[in-house]
């Protein structure tokens, strides 16, 4: 198998999504933002039938989802709004989730 794919197999034939993959990453991101348990990853080829693999929500990866968040409201979203009160735009955020 190519070691840069997104799925994985193990010798007992268990397929497995890639944890170094962009879609690991992508599909966590979407559990937490969401707030979902888990999402059905449905991997179609000409060459082989339809597969459905169950994605289950990472609990450590919550810790990537806090950095994203820091990162988007202290650094990103002040430059794009033209504004140094980062705080203020955070606390924003924290009011918003909080309700």
């Amino acid at each position: 198998s190519k070691p840069n794919f997104y799925l994985k197999k193990l010798d007992d034939g268990t397929v497995f999504l890639n944890k170094n993959h962009a879609y690991y990453h992508q599909i966590q991101g979407m559990l937490y933002i969401i707030g979902r348990e888990y999402c059905d990853l449905c991997v179609w080829t000409p060459v082989s039938k339809p597969y459905i693999l169950r994605i289950e929500k990472d609990p450590a990866w919550e810790e990537s989802l806090m950095k994203l968040i820091n990162f988007y409201f202290k650094q990103f979203l002040p430059k794009i709004v033209g504004t140094a009160d980062e705080k203020c735009l955070y606390a924003g955020y924290l009011e918003m989730v909080s309700t």
